[in-house]
């Protein structure tokens, strides 16, 4: 004869009571099934209320420094490096590039009079050896075989630089060339180096004919050697006045050094070239990369949801429900934020795309 079951072991006062929690679900669940309506114009007015609250109000903090705790030792140790060298924090960098050094250090020195004008923009501006101090003494920075050679070579140029400074004339320029020519024909050592010069004037006749930019650098002319690419590169260093409160606080800084270089012309079909690095670029790169990303991700990511609702759930009705309940849980939320925290940071600007994400799933669960 077959076994049965107990009655009792089937019965529903057999089974264990739900959670509380479960319990306080369900009957939420009923209220709200039961008042329909007045619980759908109440979520929609707190959402609304909730957005406009966080527009208002919902501030951001774009300082990436902010997001890790300042009691971690190395950030103990870089707060005391800010107070020991202060003119190294946020900086923005400027490298100017020229096509001889005279032009890069009078690029440099005109942009960095600009940006010292700019007070609201830049609180200090300062250009690495473009003091009095260094262009009356920067001789006495050079090694004694440096120093002599370059006396030396000084030496050589000086008639045709001194010719040319009472006359700076091409025809009292090609006038001492002749002499030199006259002096070499007869046998002895022009005042100075005819195959430099002729070079020199080569070059510039090429650019002319070329219809490119040409400058002659005397620095090449006195020293008798060619020019480096560190000897035509110039530094600008500054420090801008940064409002972490926005989302972009570094552009306002770019936007003037960019601005500033356009006007003066510093160009590179002038032959400068204006390039900006240092932390406060950088940093500049990277919110505007989390700015664009979020700004593409969340429409993406929305239309794509709405997508797969409708081939799951294939319910105009359905889709509909699951997006306005999405639309408000994003606005209760951001409402929240401001009312707990008052401010987002560069990680937090990805929320709505996380949420779009993961708070689809209790619509579609539900």
């Amino acid at each position: 004869m077959p076994l049965r079951s107990s009655p009792s072991s089937s019965s529903p006062s057999s089974r264990p009571a739900p959670p509380r929690l479960d319990r306080l679900i369900a009957a939420l669940a009923a209220f709200s099934r039961r008042h329909a309506w007045p619980v759908v114009l109440f979520a929609v007015a707190l959402a609304v209320a909730s957005g406009v609250y966080a527009v208002r109000d919902l501030g951001m903090n774009t300082d990436t420094a902010d997001m890790i705790s300042p009691d971690l030792p190395f950030r103990q140790a870089g707060r005391a490096f800010e107070r020991a060298f202060p003119q190294f924090v946020e900086l923005l960098i400027v490298v100017i590039d020229g096509d001889t050094p005279e032009r890069a250090e009078d690029a440099a020195r005109r942009l960095a009079r600009a940006m010292a004008a700019k007070n609201e923009i830049f609180a200090s501006v300062y250009q690495p050896g473009g003091e009095a101090f260094f262009r009356r003494n920067g001789l006495l920075y050079l090694s004694p075989d440096e120093l002599s050679a370059l006396a030396d070579n000084l030496a050589s140029v000086q008639p045709l630089l001194a010719a040319l400074a009472t006359d700076p004339s091409l025809r009292r320029l090609f006038g001492e060339l002749e002499t030199a020519i006259n002096t070499l024909r007869d046998g002895e050592t022009p005042t100075f180096d005819l195959a430099s010069a002729f070079n020199r004037l080569a070059d510039a006749a090429e650019a002319l004919i070329a219809k490119r930019p040409h400058h002659l650098s005397w620095r090449g002319v006195i020293s008798g050697k060619p020019a480096m690419p560190g000897d035509r590169r110039r530094l600008i260093l500054a420090q801008p006045r940064l409002d972490f409160g926005a989302l972009q606080p570094q552009k306002t800084a770019l936007d003037a050094v960019r601005a500033a270089a356009a006007r003066l012309g510093l160009t590179p079909d002038n032959g400068i070239r204006v390039r900006l690095t240092g932390p406060v670029a950088l940093d500049y790169e990277q919110l505007e990369s989390a700015r664009k990303g979020a700004g593409v991700a969340a429409p993406v990511s929305f239309v794509l949801v709405t997508l797969v609702l409708f081939v799951a759930l294939r319910s105009l009705r359905l889709v509909l429900a699951s997006l306005a309940t999405l639309v408000i849980g994003l606005l209760l939320t951001a409402g929240f934020a401001t009312l707990a925290v008052g401010e987002l940071n560069l990680v937090s600007v990805a929320f709505a795309v996380l949420f779009i994400g993961l708070g689809i799933d209790f619509s579609i669960h539900l």
